[in-house]
């Protein structure tokens, strides 16, 4: 199967996808992108992938300029945004080719209300209805969203399937550090993108200031370095900050801590955050640590489903949840279930979803 990928800035969940398809078939993947590779921008990746080609001018018209060199079998664009899901489903229907277009949604832009990209939401969603309601194939990354789907546009016609964002078996930790000794203290870890002053759900600082006033010690790993979260050491002695690791790396260190963060800043996203499923989820669950969030509709229904996290209500309450007897137990429960997300054990369900709209 000869597959061309399609993303703005290509990101961790198309990699996974390369690692899952090659390790149980052999298809080949041409990745078509704007920015920069996986490899410019995470120092790995480009690898798993047959070609790379960089998007100029027009999507559209570069884009048929692809589909007229390269065989193509289906097309999976990634979002956000979605313009070349877009520029994908036009070019595909001027060359008149049989191509399905599947759309990955990794971020519902109707669930903003602050700006992606630079651009206001409102410019965005005429693209978002289109990619929704034109593709042949749709993959969520949570219930929640397929959900939100549904109710703002209806029951949309493409062939839909929920694939999380699971984890290569390669990444999970074959060996877990021994846990952090400090006198019965508790050892939080956040690992991922961080923002500050907007009010955006990756705006956490007021979060781990109160986090840490608990005297719970809470590990920041950033994806790039973001000075105003190193500055927080100086306030407390249990704010820590690291520095940027690789994925492998990153996911043998945080080991050693006792829960993992993914409690996000609702001030202005609430909707999106009742419909997010991040990657984090996942790899603290395979590096053997709880996920703590709050109530936030697909990650709550993950924990709940799996036994595999802990929902506060209020970040104030989270010392006596932390040492609860919940806690134990879901800790034991982790312990049983790291190997159980991976990327692996679940590619079956894409690779039969391409099947479907080739078949069709």
């Amino acid at each position: 199967m000869r597959l061309l990928y399609l993303e703005h800035q290509p990101c961790i969940r198309a990699l996974k996808y390369a690692q899952g398809l090659k390790s149980r078939y052999s298809p080949e993947i041409t990745f078509a992108y704007v920015k920069t590779t996986l490899s410019e921008f995470y120092g790995q990746g480009d690898e798993l992938f047959d070609r790379w080609i960089k998007i100029k001018g027009t999507p559209k018209e570069y884009l048929k300029e692809i589909l007229g060199l390269f065989s193509v079998d289906l097309i999976h664009s990634h979002n956000a945004p979605d313009y070349l899901t877009v520029a994908a489903i036009e070019a595909v229907e001027s060359m008149r080719k049989k191509i399905p277009v599947v759309h990955d949604v990794h971020d519902l832009i109707s669930a903003r209300t602050t700006s992606y990209g630079g651009k206001s939401v409102s410019s965005l969603l005429a693209d978002e209805r289109i990619a929704l309601t034109k593709s042949d194939g749709v993959i969520f990354v949570s219930s929640g969203m397929e959900e939100s789907v549904k109710q703002k546009y209806g029951e949309i016609p493409a062939k839909k399937i929920v694939f999380p964002s699971y984890l290569p078996e390669n990444l999970v930790p074959a060996k877990p550090r021994q846990k952090i000794q400090n006198n019965g203290e508790i050892h939080i870890v956040y690992e991922g993108t961080l923002d500050s002053g907007t009010g955006s759900h990756y705006d956490l600082i007021a979060i781990f200031r109160d986090i840490a006033a608990q005297s719970i010690h809470i590990h920041i790993y950033p994806s790039k370095e973001y000075s105003a979260y190193r500055s927080l050491t100086a306030e407390s002695p249990f704010i820590h900050y690291h520095e940027h690791l690789s994925p492998l790396s990153l996911l043998e260190e945080i080991t050693q801590y006792d829960f993992g963060w993914a409690g996000f800043n609702e001030t202005k996203n609430r909707e999106h955050l009742e419909m997010v499923f991040p990657n984090k989820a996942v790899e603290y669950v395979s590096a053997g640590l709880p996920i703590v969030t709050f109530d936030f509709r697909s990650l709550k229904k993950f924990i709940e489903e799996h036994n595999v996290g802990l929902v506060c209500k209020s970040v104030n309450d989270l010392g006596s949840l932390l040492r609860s007897k919940k806690a134990e137990e879901v800790k034991r429960e982790v312990e049983k279930k790291r190997f159980d997300f991976t990327i692996e054990k679940n590619i079956q369900n894409v690779w039969e979803l391409y099947h479907h709209l080739l078949r069709k």
